[in-house]
């Protein structure tokens, strides 16, 4: 790196993967990425959940199986007013009703034969500033772009995770 002044010196060193969020000074790699369906009324519900680890489900997709490895995840809610099959894309600003209207960011999870059995919730919706928070959800073929902010009382939540995705509908 040829550098021109101090301030260009060691830009790259704690840079977070290209799949990431980040927590204050902390970033959380991410390497999958799933989506969960449910009907919901006259509405869909969809579950993005962002990992560290493998989540699949059972034959019948109505149960999560999880990696052991699993250490953290970021999670997204989009409850949508029609029936819709495929997850919609665009800028979601945060709700708190239809639309995007929770997240959960855990660490320290701890995994047992498949099945969460502690974690640690970093932060939720009950943490938000002014209810600002977005996600931003792209697709081109069969990838997939998620891009979240959050303004949070532990202050900036920020990440994004490009890749295919695990669906589970």
């Amino acid at each position: 790196m040829l550098s021109c002044s101090g301030s260009d010196e060691g830009s790259n060193i704690n840079q977070p993967a290209t799949n990431f969020f980040k927590v204050n000074s902390t970033s959380y790699n991410l390497t999958n990425a799933n989506i969960n369906k449910q009907p919901l009324g006259d509405g869909t519900l969809f579950s993005i959940t962002l990992t560290n680890a493998e989540v699949s489900t059972n034959a019948e997709g109505t149960q999560a199986i999880i990696a052991d490895n699993l250490t953290h995840l970021a999670s997204f809610t989009l409850h949508m007013h029609d029936v819709t099959n495929q997850l919609p894309t665009g800028t979601f600003n945060f709700k708190g009703n239809y639309g995007f209207d929770a997240y959960s960011i855990q660490d320290n999870i701890v995994v047992e034969d498949g099945k969460i059995t502690s974690r640690n919730v970093v932060s939720n919706e009950s943490d938000l500033i002014n209810q600002d928070a977005r996600i931003i959800i792209s697709k081109t073929g069969d990838t997939y772009n998620f891009n979240f902010n959050l303004t949070t009382s532990l202050g900036i939540i920020q990440g994004q995770y490009t890749g295919e995705v695990n669906k589970n509908y």
